[in-house]
């Protein structure tokens, strides 16, 4: 696929004679388009119609709406210039699916910046994330509605399978099983973004605003909160420099936010370890498909090492929770 093609489809659906296009990522599961008009701002996703089917895309497209509605700050889907909200494209006979969303205004989230990554923010993206989980639609979406079923998670799993030796693969196996089993009460089980880290996060002065809500499905909250989690601590240890006591200032906060927007049941708490474990292996398998192993640069070598290395003896990454 070239790029020139694809911005020639979608000059023919989203662009004028004045309007500039940014090539902004290849990213790990879409290609996004930012195409600046004199007036506006907008992205375009290019997503491969074998991940996303038209009416998971329907369905992603109306949870947004319905989030925007309650005042949430998130990107919602417009129409092409022929009044579709959705778009089928084919490059070299493959089928592909454009869909364009509003920008969100703000600022990328900065570790480093203390003004901002502090426990205020924490409390915030945490009430954030309680409104995200309340605020659903009044009909079940056509999205994953069982774990196994989402695109994410049997990626990771046929990665272990096809590429992994017999303990990585048995570790899997083993983390797959006691997920499966888990309870989906409505409790600890609905609508979640999927994908809930900070780069997915934007500032804004008016609050925080989110985007990327490509690979939402009906899954267990505490899902979304050791995404935030995980990677909150990540970024804090190995760039902010901070210690591993993070952990706890972090989790506490995010939760005191959480539960001013909706209800956090001790359940979900409980299961926020097993998902920080599951987030070792899709990361692994993410970074193994997408990172260019015969040149990794020293960080990625050291974070596949040590990923590896925890999968294997099931090393928790992130104490005290």
């Amino acid at each position: 696929m070239t790029r020139h093609l694809i911005i020639e489809k979608i000059k023919t659906y989203y662009g004028n004679e004045n309007t500039e296009y940014h090539w902004i990522s290849d990213g790990f599961q879409n290609i996004v388009i930012k195409c600046t008009h004199p007036s506006r701002t907008i992205f375009v996703r290019v997503a491969a119609s074998g991940r996303r089917t038209m009416d998971m895309l329907k369905a992603e497209i109306d949870w947004l709406f319905t989030l925007s509605k309650a005042s949430l700050h998130v990107p919602t889907a417009l129409p092409s210039h022929l009044g579709n909200l959705i778009e089928k494209i084919f490059i070299e006979d493959t089928p592909y699916y454009l869909v364009a969303f509003h920008e969100v205004m703000g600022e990328p989230l900065d570790v480093t910046n203390k003004i901002i990554w502090n426990t205020q923010l924490f409390k915030e993206w945490g009430a954030v994330l309680g409104c995200i989980h309340r605020t659903t639609p009044n009909k079940l979406l056509y999205r994953p509605n069982q774990w196994e079923a989402s695109s994410t998670v049997m990626e990771t799993i046929n990665y272990f399978a096809r590429n992994e030796n017999e303990d990585k693969n048995d570790r899997l196996q083993e983390i797959v099983h006691e997920i499966s089993k888990l309870p989906t009460d409505p409790e600890v089980f609905g609508l979640i973004h999927n994908d809930f880290h900070q780069g997915n996060i934007i500032i804004q002065p008016q609050g925080i605003g989110v985007i990327d809500f490509d690979d939402c499905m009906y899954g267990w909250y505490a899902q979304d909160i050791s995404v935030a989690l995980y990677h909150a601590y990540w970024q804090a240890t190995e760039i902010a420099k901070l210690d591993s006591s993070f952990s706890i200032a972090f989790l506490d906060t995010f939760i005191q936010g959480y539960k001013k927007s909706y209800t956090l049941s001790h359940d979900t708490i409980k299961l926020i370890p097993l998902f920080v474990r599951w987030r070792e292996f899709f990361l692994y398998a993410l970074f193994m498909k997408k990172w260019s192993l015969h040149a990794l640069q020293d960080w990625q070598s050291y974070t596949l090492k040590m990923l590896r290395n925890r999968i294997l003896n099931g090393e928790t990454y992130i104490p005290n929770i």
